[in-house]
């Protein structure tokens, strides 16, 4: 058996490809490998449009794919996944994107759900990015998945669809599931945040939702520099004021250490303006309508 203290954290994204879920991803197993100092691992585990390893290229030299493991198939073990994960640091790993289309690679259930055991078995935190929208290989990891971090934008056309009568049930499902944590990313200023939260809130009768704005600096250290890493690492220790991407990203993790019973080091002090949305969440399960 697994150890009880070690957690999986699902990134999904219910609605359209490119809400950002994959830079979440990366960027929550960052912030809690550094908050926390527990062993960590990122998976890709995404489409194959998701560029997720690419954004920190130019810091870390990826070695080996998911399809490394995935030929080992229902024998995948946790030895295994600690070889095939390349390292960032001594306490964080990463494990890039399948090259090979899972039709090809004939992988089904039985290997997922080994997959994430074993996964759990090597690591005290593993953070799956999955692909976007529902199918039976997403809702297993969804339905495993101790915390889902849902990832969309405040496009109401999609959310329309997706909170509407004819919207997927099961999508409904997770979305409303207390273990899910609703993000709305790339907000840009000089929107009202909480006046729009609220709007959303009340309109798909949500417990609570959060707020992540875009951030220049942040799509600079992704897209252009590649370094996202060393970018993450080096605005976590800051002690500039900051309303930026980092800073929400460690009150996300603060939301997340709480509901998962982790202890998060204090490694600098914490003046984002974001506190005032997400201290709401703090206390799971409230209605913030």
């Amino acid at each position: 058996m697994r150890d009880k203290d070690s957690i999986l954290i699902v990134t999904w994204v219910p609605g359209n490809h490119g809400a950002g879920g994959s830079t979440i991803a990366n960027a929550v197993g960052v912030a809690l490998q550094h908050f926390t100092e527990r062993r960590t691992l990122i998976v890709n585990y995404g489409s194959p449009k998701s560029y997720m390893e690419r954004y920190m290229e130019r810091d870390v030299d990826m070695r080996f794919s998911m399809d490394y493991l995935k030929s080992f198939g229902d024998s995948i073990s946790a030895e295994h996944i600690k070889i095939y994960a390349t390292p960032i640091n001594e306490k964080l790993y990463i494990i890039p994107n399948s090259k090979i289309s899972s039709e090809i690679s004939m992988v089904g259930e039985k290997f997922n759900q080994r997959f994430i055991e074993e996964s759990l078995r090597a690591f005290d935190i593993v953070i799956i990015d999955i692909e976007s929208g529902m199918n039976q290989e997403k809702r297993s990891f969804l339905e495993r998945a101790d915390i889902i971090l849902s990832v969309m934008t405040m496009n109401e056309i999609m959310l329309d669809d997706l909170y509407g009568s004819n919207g997927d049930p099961l999508i409904k499902r997770f979305l409303n599931d207390e273990k899910t944590l609703r993000l709305f990313n790339m907000i840009n200023l000089p929107l009202d945040i909480e006046k729009e939260l609220k709007h959303i809130n009340n309109k798909y009768n949500l417990k609570s939702s959060f707020g992540i704005i875009y951030d220049n600096e942040m799509q600079k250290a992704c897209c252009t520099d590649r370094k996202f890493y060393s970018f993450m690492k080096r605005q976590l220790v800051s002690k500039r004021n900051t309303a930026g991407f980092p800073e929400q990203i460690k009150d996300l993790c603060g939301i997340i250490a709480e509901k998962a019973f982790l202890t998060m080091e204090e490694k600098h002090e914490n003046h984002s303006f974001m506190n005032t949305l997400f201290a709401k969440a703090r206390q799971w399960g409230e209605a913030d309508v």
